[in-house]
């Protein structure tokens, strides 16, 4: 402490003496003294302690007509007033005195060295904001001189700009509100022809932008000013240069400077535009991509979304409710018709670049852009005017670009957005007129973030999407058709159209077509949300409704590249899906339930029916486009293996509903319900089912025939299992064309199974696997399935020595082992003979009542209660084909149950044997006339 103190009186002597050298030295002294001060809290404090004596000798000699002197007088003055504990230590007046012996030196000294340190101490100072506001003018004052640059030194520009920034930073209002008399000098150097005061003023107006934006009124008004004086023909000078980059870059600065003024001024917003005119047309990438950054201050200067006001004020009490109202309706229609036409301005250049052909980074720009309105228009996106001027025209440019190529991310970013808006049909978000006034997101403009090609710089959270209502179906359908329409012909090579539609079939489609579908759902309980669909097939909403519920199918049937094969195809049957699958289960009961309201909502039958036929003409349109089902190879990672799960868990679920439903029509139509129908029409509907049936047995069976592998032979079983025993128990739904087709594809999977390498080992365990399944057809009613059944079974597992057999199949195999039809082992038949005595004796649940009479030819059945509850177990067998039913009559249900009925008879070999003949019940049994109970 002591050496400091004594090395600082030296200095001190050395300063106040008259000669130049000595004082030279003094400060050269001082200087070194500072900079070593740093690390010496010891040193600051000998600083502090001798500061008020040396202050007012520096204080002097920064006017000193001696540059050198004055210049290093300055150097040190800067430390004093930017250490922080130097600066707690100086006095108020001394601090007064500082500042104004500064002000007075910038704006009076002609030597430029002197004028850049002042100029320079003003950007170091650290004073407090109280302080700097009493001396806020006079700081101004010396600022927009060095601004003005009467020197003409750039490096003077350079540090009066770094003092505007300080100052911004310190005292923010202040600065706001006198904008008007130093951003001039600023905004008028980015037309500048020297590259380095243009950059120097863009890095400036990066600093302060919190500061000037959004645009006080003042400053814009000084703006306007300049800009009819002389900047508007500046910039027309600097395009007839060819500096086009440079000129719509500051052009940007311009009108965001404007802000809403700009529309105060409509004539000189129209010269202006003619700036981005010349520029959007050329055909530079730098050039459009410059405009298109430049555009966002044009956004940040007419995008203003109205927002609503709420609750009563001093008008209303004084002119009346009803008249406030009514003038504030009029202006409201006024404000919504100037905001419309502001968002077509915007929209203008956007489109037309996003539909030409350009380079991808013009296209990610303009995307950026367009990203920032989205942004700007906050919870005015989810209006349908603006949806249709803003979303619509995007999306279905960049959607029918495809999914391919370079497209690939600018696809990709209007495909989340998309999700996300419907998403949000979902979303437990409340909004009221009091919370939309408070959520303002902060402004940003693209000139302090450059857009960069091909990075976008949107967030999600940044687009405030809100729950949307059936009126915007339309808009989403529109886009859904688009996206698949162009995933299923993205480009003739085989490479890029299976690219296409992985895209398509990707999660967000399906998640897209979920919620609409489930959203759409409660509208069909009002019948008048439904009049499109009964006017005809020339209705538009007849085609979008006939077009929502043929969409999965349509997703189901596009190629993927690089899909889940059959080993890992699995997964998207659990009813958990992994992250990124869709559970295909729900999109099934989903449509079936919409397809359901639709059909409820349609009493009128003709209609309706119409409307089937329709509908299975577009699923089969959805097989006929692509031939990849038709034509599987022999490799694993065939796109028609790839199809196995869709086909099975979506086309076959969905035709047995149709099936039943047009069954359910016939028996109200036998009746005489329906008064709008002929039976023509429910035939045409009856036989479009079926041709979509045999479409699907066809193409199961053809791709039955590819499979060589054991383990994907197994897997398919395992898929198919529950499905195929669903449509064999419906069999009687068939006509004999799609029988046959379902008897092919039944007779290629046994012979696959014996067919397959390595060789299927037929054990309890693969036993077990298929103990549904053959139950089911060792008995079939229908000889083509129970023959090759049968034949398949004494080929396999007759010829086992080893065998568990399950519980289900002893029934079956004891009615056939008895007729001689199938091969069992001796080991077997003691287990098949106790078990048909406890079937006879005391564990048989009734069935049927059987009771003689004196004619021959007849008898009296009648199904008993458990009957009933035989029938709900069979329908258990397969939880995966669970379905939502019509609701039947009662006549219904008395065919229902006499065709399963005709499922049962009393032929068995001993009492309790269920078998699956279609003996005729009507027909007398001669062996007995007794009661019997089966």
């Amino acid at each position: 402490m002591t050496d400091s103190s004594d090395q600082l009186g030296e200095i001190k002597t050395l300063i106040s003496s008259g000669a130049r050298a000595s004082k030279c030295y003094g400060y050269s002294s001082l200087l070194y003294f500072q900079e070593q001060s740093i690390d010496s809290p010891v040193s600051v404090q000998a600083l502090a302690g001798i500061s008020r004596t040396l202050l007012s000798l520096i204080v002097a000699d920064i006017s000193d007509e001696d540059e050198e002197v004055a210049a290093q007088a300055l150097k040190c003055l800067g430390f004093f007033i930017y250490h922080p504990s130097l600066v707690a230590a100086i006095a108020a007046d001394d601090a007064s005195l500082v500042i104004e012996s500064l002000v007075k030196l910038i704006i009076t000294t002609k030597i430029k060295s002197v004028c850049n340190l002042g100029v320079w101490c003003i950007s170091m100072q650290q004073f407090n904001a109280s302080f700097l506001d009493a001396h806020h003018n006079s700081l101004l004052q010396a600022v927009v001189h060095a601004l003005d640059n009467p020197i003409g030194s750039l490096s003077t520009t350079f540090e009066a700009m770094q003092a505007v920034a300080k100052l911004a930073a310190q005292l923010s209002d202040k600065m706001r509100d006198s904008s008007d008399i130093w951003a001039p000098p600023i905004y008028r150097r980015l037309l500048s022809v020297d590259k380095r005061e243009r950059d120097m003023s863009e890095r400036t107006l990066l600093k302060i932008k919190s500061t000037i934006l959004p645009p006080p009124p003042v400053l814009s008004k000084a703006l306007v000013q300049d800009m009819k004086q002389r900047l508007l023909t500046w910039m027309k000078e600097l395009l007839s240069q060819g500096m086009k980059v440079q000129t719509i870059h500051a052009w940007g600065w311009f009108i965001c400077l404007l802000g809403s003024h700009a529309m105060k001024h409509r004539h000189l917003l129209n010269e202006m535009l003619k700036i981005p005119e010349h520029t959007f047309s050329d055909l530079n990438p730098q050039v459009l991509i410059a405009s298109q950054v430049a555009w966002e201050g044009l956004i940040d200067a007419l995008i203003h979304p109205p927002i609503m006001a709420c609750g009563t004020n001093a008008a209303e009490e004084k002119y009346g409710v009803e008249q406030v109202v009514a003038s504030r309706e009029n202006s409201g229609v006024s404000r919504a018709n100037g905001f419309t036409k502001s968002i077509k301005l915007v929209m203008t250049p956007l489109i037309g670049i996003i539909s030409s052909k350009c380079d991808v980074s013009i296209h990610s720009s303009c995307l950026n852009t367009w990203c920032y309105l989205l942004h700007k228009l906050d919870t005015s996106i989810n209006d349908p005017s603006v949806i249709n001027l803003v979303l619509e025209p995007i999306f279905e440019a960049v959607f029918r670009m495809g999914p391919g190529g370079k497209s690939t991310r600018l696809w990709n970013l209007c495909l989340d957005l998309l999700d996300a808006f419907i998403l949000a049909k979902c979303g437990d978000v409340e909004h009221d007129a009091s919370s939309l006034a408070s959520q303002q997101l902060p402004a940003r403009t693209s000139i302090s973030e450059p857009s960069i090609p091909g990075k976008f710089l949107l967030k999600r959270g940044s687009v405030k999407w809100l729950p949307w209502d059936v009126c915007q179906v339309d808009f989403h359908l529109n886009m859904i058709f688009i996206v698949i329409d162009q995933a299923s012909t993205a480009s003739v090579t085989h490479e890029n159209r299976s690219f296409a539609c992985e895209v398509a079939l990707s999660p967000n489609c399906l998640n897209i077509w979920l919620e609409i579908a489930k959203g759409l759902e409660p509208c069909t309980d009002d019948v008048k949300e439904l009049s499109l669909l009964r006017v005809g097939s020339d209705s538009t909403g007849y085609f979008a409704t006939s077009y929502l519920l043929s969409y999965p199918f349509a997703l189901c049937c596009c190629p993927k590249k690089s899909s889940t094969s059959l080993i890992n195809v699995s997964l998207e049957r659990s009813h958990v899906s992994p992250p990124g699958q869709i559970n295909l289960e729900c999109i099934i009961e989903v449509w079936k339930s919409l397809y359901g309201s639709f059909r409820t909502s349609q009493s009128r039958c003709s209609a309706m029916n119409g409307f089937l036929v329709d509908l299975c003409s577009m699923i089969n349109e959805c097989l006929d486009n692509h031939d990849s089902i038709r034509e599987c190879t022999d490799e694993v990672d065939s796109s028609c293996k790839d199809l196995v799960p869709h086909l099975i868990y979506l086309f076959g679920d969905v035709v047995v509903y149709l099936l039943e439903d047009i069954c359910a029509s016939e028996i109200v139509s036998d009746e005489g319900t329906c008064k709008y129908s002929g039976d023509d029409e429910i035939s045409r509907g009856r036989n479009s089912a079926l041709r979509l049936a045999a479409r699907i047995f066809s193409a199961l069976a053809h791709l039955v025939s590819c499979l060589h592998m054991k383990q994907e032979i197994l897997l398919f079983i395992e898929i198919i299992c529950c499905p195929l025993l669903q449509w064999l128990s419906r069999i009687e739904l068939l006509d004999e064309s799609t029988k046959y087709q379902l008897q092919l594809l039944w007779t290629k999977i046994l012979n696959c199974l014996r067919s397959s390498e390595p060789q299927i080992i037929f054990d309890s365990a693969f036993l077990k696997l298929q103990a549904s399944l053959l139950e089911k057809t060792l008995d079939h009613p229908n000889p083509s399935i129970s023959e090759p059944t049968i034949t398949f079974w004494n080929s396999s597992y007759g010829k086992q020595i080893k065998l568990d057999y399950p519980q289900s199949l002893l029934h079956v195999l004891d009615k056939l082992s008895r007729n001689g039809r199938i091969n069992l082992h001796k080991r077997i038949l003691p287990v098949l003979e106790r078990h048909h005595y406890s079937l006879g004796v005391n564990t048989t649940l009734p069935r049927y009542k059987v009771t003689a009479t004196h004619n021959k030819s007849s008898k009296r059945i009648w199904l008993m209660e458990d009957a009933v509850n035989q029938l709900q177990q069979e329908e258990k067998l397969c939880p995966s084909s669970k379905r939502n039913r019509l609701e039947l009559t009662e006549h219904q249900k008395e065919v229902r149950r006499a065709q399963q009925g005709r499922e049962r008879d009393c032929c068995g070999r001993g009492p309790g044997i269920r078998t699956y003949t279609s003996v005729d019940f009507s027909q007398g049994n001669e062996d007995s006339q007794e009661s019997q109970e089966f």
